[in-house]
């Protein structure tokens, strides 16, 4: 079941990700733009950004810790699940499985089995 909490972040995931795991300043300053350029005083418009960007580091860690908690929470199910005999069906139905990086989602359930 899920374990997600509702806040009010200013800054989207996909955003947050990207200024803060991906140094990737082409798709944070538009961001940036369209939240703070209405201000018109140096001084607001630097606040505005630095709450953006300490609401980013916010959403990152969020996202992040979610992610591995999900991970660790399904390789202990497939884990558990080698030790029932006969095949098995695992169906997962998600919005989406945050992770560092999403190659080694695949390998969450091509471990190789424990040996008996």
């Amino acid at each position: 079941m899920g374990q997600g909490t509702a806040r009010r972040a200013q800054s989207p995931a996909p955003q947050a990700i990207a200024r803060v795991r991906d140094r990737d300043y082409l798709r944070w300053e538009p961001f940036v733009e369209l939240r703070c350029g209405h201000l018109r005083l140096q001084a607001d418009l630097e606040l505005c950004r630095e709450e953006l960007e300490m609401d980013a580091n916010q959403v990152y860690a969020a996202y992040r810790d979610r992610g591995l908690a999900s991970q660790r929470a399904l390789a202990g199910l497939l884990n558990g699940l080698r030790s029932v005999e006969g095949p098995k069906t695992v169906i997962l139905i998600s919005e989406g499985l945050a992770t560092e990086r999403p190659w080694e989602t695949q390998d969450l359930a091509a471990a190789p089995p424990r040996p008996r």
